[in-house]
């Protein structure tokens, strides 16, 4: 029988469909459980002796979407774990997966957990992004020298930095808000936060009054900012906030650093795969309540966390970086 290329097209279509429903359907977990049994469970993860390799103690871990061996390397998605494990060629384990999934539950995924996993409509991030760079053109004005001089002097950062994160202002008094491209902005320094190409918020922080932190209305508080700078089998360190991410990377010792925003309680596996073949990955929160909650939230996900804190008498990255530059630098160093 001759395929014409149509049929071939609708075949391709066809299975990548099932492929995308499968991933969706299917908590990988549960599909590993079916071939290895009872696993030892950290959190979200579930960990066994890995199969494909004399494994002395767990090394492979486990968890909704996908897999990884820390002591081989090998790792994917639940198909890839079925290819794998059942030596099956694609067609063949979507045939299996077909029928795992009417014998296995649907992924458990709330409506909230969909939304804070999912960007800002296209309109909005159009909007948003005629917002940021509106804020960028204000801040290399005539009237945002102010605003300029904060961030190098007061915040440490260099001309560099603050262009390549596209750092903004929207000029007005602390409590003043303006109409930009429709949008209700707040005045102060403008953070974007763009993830994989997708602009999820648009931060703003104010000169005073509280909260200090603002987002423009319609933006996603979830994700990692500056994840898309990170060398993906370098370190990271996960901090709390924007400017402390960039304090970190400015001194490019070999460390990447990505900030949670404040947005602890969205952060889940969903973003920790991001750095799954990170070398080491430290986490430096805050010494108070919210901070130590949040680090217990990270080693909940991930085992592989490292807490780290700032030398005394600093507050955070920025603070140490703004005080002692030669400081900060060598106690970066001394991570590597």
């Amino acid at each position: 029988m001759v395929m014409h290329a149509a049929d071939l097209q609708v075949r391709q279509k066809a299975q990548k469909e099932m492929i995308d429903r499968l991933k969706v359907d299917l908590d990988c977990r549960d599909v590993v459980a079916r071939d290895l049994g009872a696993a030892r469970q950290r959190g979200a993860y579930r960990q066994y002796k890995c199969p494909f390799h004399d494994d002395s103690s767990p090394s492979l871990t486990v968890w909704a979407v996908g897999w990884k061996c820390y002591g081989c390397g090998r790792s994917g998605d639940v198909i890839a774990w079925v290819q794998a494990y059942h030596n099956l060629y694609l067609s063949k384990a979507l045939e299996y997966l077909n029928g795992a999934a009417v014998e296995l539950p649907k992924r458990e995924q709330s409506p909230a957990t969909a939304k804070e996993l999912a960007p800002p409509p296209k309109e909005w991030q159009a909007a948003a992004n005629d917002v940021a760079n509106y804020a960028f053109d204000q801040l290399w004005g005539p009237g945002g020298k102010g605003a300029r001089r904060y961030l190098t002097e007061q915040r440490g950062l260099d001309e560099t930095t603050i262009s390549g994160a596209m750092l903004g202002y929207v000029p007005g008094a602390p409590d003043e808000w303006r109409t930009v491209a429709g949008m209700h902005v707040p005045a102060g320094i403008v953070i974007p936060w763009l993830v994989e190409g997708e602009l999820w918020q648009v931060k703003v922080r104010r000169a005073a009054g509280k909260p200090k932190y603002l987002g423009v209305t319609g933006g996603v508080a979830a994700g990692l900012y500056g994840v898309d700078e990170i060398d993906p089998r370098g370190i990271v360190m996960i901090v709390e906030g924007e400017i402390d991410a960039l304090s970190v990377n400015q001194e490019r010792v070999g460390i990447r650093a990505v900030a949670l925003g404040m947005a602890v309680k969205q952060f889940d596996s969903h973003w920790m795969q991001k750095l799954l073949f990170a070398e080491r990955i430290y986490a430096r929160l805050d010494r108070n309540a919210a901070g130590v909650a949040g680090v217990a939230r990270l080693l909940e996900i991930s085992r592989r966390v490292m807490p780290v804190q700032v030398d005394e008498p600093y507050d955070d990255c920025n603070d140490f970086a703004v005080r002692d530059r030669q400081g900060f630098r060598a106690w970066l160093k001394g991570l590597l």
